[in-house]
């Protein structure tokens, strides 16, 4: 191609045969990028003309697209010349802005990739930037500031150049044009950012300076560039708020007066909104606003109240860009200040008032501000002193005439019921439930009625205590029913979902919804929407009133349906509908789902082996950081992922459907165990998504039972396992606690079976590096997290290290033959109790030594009795009582392992009675009740005398609960055993008030098996002639135990 047919492609870029010539362009790209680059630097210099732009902004795509690739195009002399054309840019002729903005995007663009290879770009910019040509001297600056984000310029030995270039600037703003008055702002905040982490004196006074004046220089801008500045500024506010601290107290009645002043344009105002707002949410800067703040709150009602738009029946997205904002600072507000009393009365007390305003557009702004309020701090339920009041209002809004009203107010009350719900499980039914109804029987524009439905639904899932107006309701939803749009009868069928399982009598309600049900699912293809049929396949399997025959036609109608489509086609809500009937289904009839099996596995399968959906972006933002789940760093290719969390979220679900399907069908899986196992590789091996790991570790426990009787299990379940500890590492990266929590047993568990199947060294070691990993992890939890009430910063570490400290008992009692003597060495060294208590978890340690002395090979009568001597030292008074537990509860569990002789656990109980009864601790005692139930059994079973034991286990009550221990198990065993065979050893009223108490404690702690009989103990001890005493006895304890 040469360049007049260059020159015409370009020409078509801007014509109706643009499809054309894009294809065109990206061939070209694809085949001969550098002469794809020639052509288009000598178009931008020979024909300057109608294509000028079109041929910089294909000149910026390449850059975007050739990336580290440019480096290898052509030779030295090429890279040359290009970078010399790249130069002669600054000195463009125009005074188009927007061709400006390109160049000096491009420039910066290529000097991205170059960077240190480009050493003429930094002292040629320097230079422009102080030229007489307004536009080069824009561009120069505007290149500077980019590159020194993205690294592509040596920055630290220029800072006193750069902070001279602002310094000129700003010293006589109106000897510059405003846009280089705005490229020095962006620099001045590059430099900022650049020397957050070490500012000097010189550096600190600068950009104190710096700030004042680009606060105060927002004052002196005409209307035509203030939009632009604001914008600027508002960004600065959205990055780095702190930025501009230095001139806090000049900004917020600046931005305060262009916000009330009605000549301000709508889009300075809403970016100063947007400024005013981040300043509120930055907790040191928001003391300013605080003894304000309720005057801030009705400056906010005051701009929505000015700014309403007329409701569209069409489209609920009608609020303007300024109601929307308004809205969000007050929500910022409200969060900032929610334990605020007075503020949080105030707001409430606007509302409360706000009939009395003849002025409708101030009372509908109240609905939509209250409803803000509440969305920023759910807790204003607590500070209504009259609900009664509240929905009053609401009631009398809902009501009115005005559509505009009804509908600012029934969406206002979707988010108080919403919100309220966090906090409380009732909301004045006798009030709430008689205004959504009439406000429904009177409503008749669509998305009205269908906000008060979707308002019904939220009520019913949120609240409790309204069974007395379920009949009301159901009567309701059944005589509009018919007259409901799809949306309207998708959120009904929600809320009959929920009222069935709260009304015992809801049978009768049930044939006209059966009927409504089946008559979807008879025809995909009927008069209605893909929505209403897949909530139809949802929820008509939710109803426990549909059963017997009608259950088997809903269900067969289904999954005939599911075979019969292409389910390719289908979205992530359609996908979750599936996933949900076919779960339904297995649970509550096998028999329907049998004959369907292979082919519901394909498509289950297929489901659950789609790639998770993601865009790639560039990464280099240095500042950049993100703890959402959808949004991650790819290390490897530094590229931040957009991950689609629906995708993501069909999979889970799929992934979930998948192991449920494996559990019921038993053998009849084993057909697919390959397409299973690649599956789980699959998903193991990509690094998406926190949220996918824990389901994968489901299906990989249900898949080991499925294959636990093939030959070559360890040869499948070993890879397997070593990609589930990659995958629990990358858990513990992203420090996302509750799922390293819940996926810990699952590793334990096929961990335990491969040592008792073939103990491997290298499972060995892969697993010792988890769990120092984890051992360390949970140290840093401890350090860095504390409790409080209500926040969410609380890590409880100890539920962590009870589940890390489970795998010693298959470490030592499976893995003892592959640990050679280095490998032992280390791990003694790693849990020495002489370590730094900052660098160790007491009750890691413990477990440790305790597992070792009694599991150990190597373990010997001597270092058995050095540990109890040791742990016994740790039981001193001056210890702390954390120490104290784990230390008795290590001595505990060596007294009834059956390594001690009869003397030596005799010795060793009498010495635990003693501290318990010098510590007074309830939660000392508590931590070792399991092993004293443990203890007795063994002794009453050998024909021992128990009553040392018995007096120890008497001396333990009050105890404030029983600790998480891995003998609980066992222990709730023993005591089943005892109440069967030996129950005598109970006689005394102590001893019998003792073992009903320790029997309800292990029934509340443990999903045990042995629960029918500890409870039919229960029972029968209280109905027995001894039974008032008992429970006298029991109360007295408890009451011991609050106080």
């Amino acid at each position: 191609m040469d360049l007049q047919q260059f020159h015409t492609l370009l020409e078509k870029i801007n014509s109706p045969e643009i499809h054309q010539a894009e294809l065109q362009f990206n061939e070209l790209f694809d085949t001969n990028k550098c002469l794809l680059l020639q052509l288009l630097m000598n178009s931008i210099i020979q024909k300057p003309d109608n294509t000028l732009k079109t041929a910089l902004i294909l000149l910026g795509r390449v850059a975007k697209k050739i990336s580290e690739e440019l480096l290898a195009i052509g030779d030295e002399s090429f890279h040359l010349g290009y970078q010399q054309f790249l130069l002669s840019l600054f000195n463009i002729p125009t005074n188009d802005q927007s061709i400006i903005s390109i160049v000096s995007d491009i420039i910066s663009l290529f000097a991205m990739i170059y960077k240190a290879n480009w050493p003429t770009l930094l002292p040629t910019i320097f230079q422009v930037i102080q030229s007489s040509q307004r536009s080069s001297s824009i561009i120069a600056i505007d290149c500077l500031w980019r590159c020194i984000n993205s690294d592509s310029v040596a920055f630290a030995e220029n800072i006193p150049q750069l902070m001279q270039i602002v310094k000129t600037i700003f010293a006589t703003p109106n000897s510059f044009d405003f846009h280089q008055v705005l490229g020095a702002a962006r620099l001045c905040y590059s430099i900022y950012r650049k020397t957050s982490a070490n500012q000097n004196d010189e550096i600190k006074a600068f950009l104190i300076e710096s700030a004042n004046f680009i606060v105060t220089m927002i004052s002196n801008l005409p209307p035509p560039v203030i939009d632009q500045y604001l914008k600027v500024v508002s960004f600065f506010s959205d990055d780095d708020i702190i930025f501009l601290s230095p001139a806090i107290k000049l900004l917020i009645p600046i931005v305060r007066d262009l916000i009330t002043n009605p000549q301000t344009p709508e889009l300075s105002r809403n970016y100063c909104i947007n400024i005013l707002t981040q300043i509120i949410l930055n907790s040191t800067l928001s003391e300013e606003i605080y003894p304000h703040a309720i005057q801030y709150y009705q400056l906010f009602l005051q701009i929505v109240s000015n700014s309403l738009n007329d409701i569209d029946p069409e489209d609920i997205d009608f609020k303007s860009n300024t109601q929307s904002l308004a809205e969000d600072a007050i929500d910022a507000l409200s969060q900032q200040f929610t334990e605020i009393e007075s503020f949080q009365i105030d707001v409430c007390n606007i509302f409360g008032l706000c009939l009395q305003n003849n002025d409708l557009k101030y009372v509908i702004a109240n609905m939509y501000c209250f409803a803000s309020a509440v969305e920023g701090s759910p807790q204003l339920y607590s500070f209504n002193s009259d609900l009664d009041e509240i929905v009053g209002v609401y009631g009398k809004c809902i009501m009115d005439k005005n559509e505009n009203l009804r509908w600012a107010s029934i969406s206002s009350f979707y988010t108080i019921l919403y919100n309220f719900g966090f906090y409380s499980n009732s909301f004045l039914p006798e009030a709430v439930i008689p205004l959504l109804a009439t406000a429904l029987q009177n409503e008749n524009i669509p998305i009205i009625a269908t906000k008060i439905i979707q308002s019904i639904y939220i009520y019913c899932k949120n609240f409790q205590k309204y069974n007395d107006f379920i009949p009301n309701l159901m009567q309701l939803l059944g005589s509009k029913f018919g007259q409901m749009n799809a949306q309207q009868q998708i959120y009904t069928l929600k809320c009959y979902s929920i009222l069935s399982k709260k009304d015992s009598n809801f049978s009768q309600y049930i044939p006209p919804i059966y009927q409504f049900l089946l008559n979807v699912l008879s025809d995909y293809a009927q008069n209605c929407t893909t929505d209403l049929f897949f909530a139809c396949v949802k929820t008509a399997l939710k109803f426990k009133q549909i059963t017997g025959e009608n259950f088997s036609i809903l269900a067969q109608r289904i999954l005939t349906f599911i075979l019969s489509v292409d389910v390719s086609q289908f979205d992530g809500e359609a996908i979750d509908s599936i996933n949900s009937a076919i779960k339904k289904i297995i649970k509550r009839n096998m028999n329907n789902f049998t004959q369907f099996f292979p082919r519901i596995f394909d498509i289950i399968f297929s489901f659950a082996s789609k790639d998770i959906s993601c865009e790639r972006i560039p990464y280099d933002n240095k500042n950049f950081q993100s703890n959402e789940d959808c949004i991650i760093i790819d290390s490897v290719t530094n590229e931040i992922v957009i991950i689609s969390s629906s995708s993501v979220q069909s999979i889970i679900e799929s992934v979930r459907t998948l192991s449920i399907i494996i559990e019921a069908a038993g053998p009849s899986s084993i057909g697919y165990a390959e397409q299973i196992q690649q599956l789980i590789h699959k998903l193991l091996s990509q690094r998406l998504s926190h949220n996918l790991v824990n389901p994968t570790f489901d299906l990989i426990d249900k898949f080991i039972n499925l294959i636990s009787q093939l030959e070559n299990k360890l040869q499948i379940i070993m890879p397997m396992y070593c990609l589930q500890l990659l995958s629990f590492d990358y858990l513990m990266r992203g420090a996302n606690f509750d799922l390293c929590l819940y996926s810990f047993p699952r590793l334990l568990k096929v961990f335990a079976f491969l040592g008792q199947s073939c103990p491997d060294f290298t499972i060995l070691e892969k697993t010792t590096t988890m769990l120092i990993n984890a051992y360390q992890f949970s140290a840093y939890f401890r350090i860095t997290t504390k409790s409080t009430d209500y926040g969410d910063d609380y890590v409880d570490v100890d539920l962590f290290v009870d589940q890390l400290i489970l795998f010693f008992d298959p470490y030592f009692k499976f893995y003892s033959s592959v640990i050679s003597d280095e490998f032992n060495v280390n791990l003694i060294t790693m849990f020495d109790f002489t370590q730094p208590q900052s660098q160790i978890y007491p009750k890691v340690v413990f477990a440790f030594w305790t597992n070792y002395v009694l599991y150990s090979p190597r373990s010997t009568p001597e270092l058995l009795s050095q540990k109890i001597n040791l742990f016994q030292q740790f039981l001193a008074p001056e210890m702390s009582i954390d120490i104290c537990m784990y230390a008795i509860s290590s001595l505990a569990t060596i007294a009834c392992s059956g390594k001690l002789p009869l003397d030596g656990i005799a010795n060793l109980v009498a010495f635990m009675d003693m501290v318990v009864k010098s510590r007074h601790s309830f939660r000392l005692n508590g931590a070792i009740i399991p092993q004293i139930i443990i203890l007795i059994e063994k002794l009453v079973t050998t024909n021992q005398d128990p009553s040392t034991i018995l007096q120890l286990l008497v001396d333990c009550v009050p105890y404030s609960s029983i600790s998480r221990s891995p003998l609980n198990e066992a222990a709730s065993s023993s005591l089943c055993k005892l109440i069967q065979n030996h129950q005598q050893i109970f006689s005394s009223i102590e001893l019998l008030t003792i073992s009903v108490l320790v029997s309800i404690s292990f029934m509340n702690l443990l999903k045990t098996t042995h629960g029918p009989m500890l409870e039919n103990y229960i029972n029968s001890i209280f109905n027995s002639p001894q039974g008032e005493q008992v429970k006298a006895g029991i109360s007295h304890i408890r009451q011991i135990q609050k106080s």
